[in-house]
């Protein structure tokens, strides 16, 4: 994650609390030569780049994670799936550095980018993969 030739660990906890309320949180364990970790950066509300109303109480930020790797402008990204967000869910897009700090940041959810506008509860984001199918 960080370029420093070891490899790091992505993890999530969706019922992470911020404050009062479970909003979810993705942690970046960087790691050493040893596999010690040997820092931890979190992403959540408020924190590392993240606005402070970036995801609404109880919204399952983190319910799953993919990672896709390069990005057309020379970062790193990883998305974050948030089920329950809006009540049809979410998929977050996080861009990285090639330190690893948070770069940019880009939500989809009903009715954005193209996608359909939800009828139902959809938990969009619960379930999340990456592959290029058009090469």
């Amino acid at each position: 994650m960080n370029g420093d030739g070891y490899s790091d660990i992505i993890a999530s906890a969706e019922l992470y609390t911020t404050g009062t309320n479970a909003q979810g949180a993705v942690y970046i364990l960087f790691r050493d030569a040893s596999n010690a970790v040997t820092s931890v950066a979190q992403y959540s509300n408020g924190a590392n780049g993240i606005p402070s109303d970036f995801i609404d109480d109880f919204q399952r930020f983190g319910s799953k994670l993919a990672w896709i790797g390069a990005w057309g402008d020379g970062t790193n990204a990883l998305a974050v799936g948030c089920a329950a967000y809006g009540g049809d869910g979410a998929v977050f897009l996080l861009g990285f550095s090639s330190s690893g700090s948070l770069q940019w940041h880009e939500k989809f959810e009903s009715g954005t980018h193209g996608l359909p506008i939800f009828s139902e509860p959809a938990a969009f984001g619960s379930g999340l993969g990456v592959v290029d199918l058009d090469g």
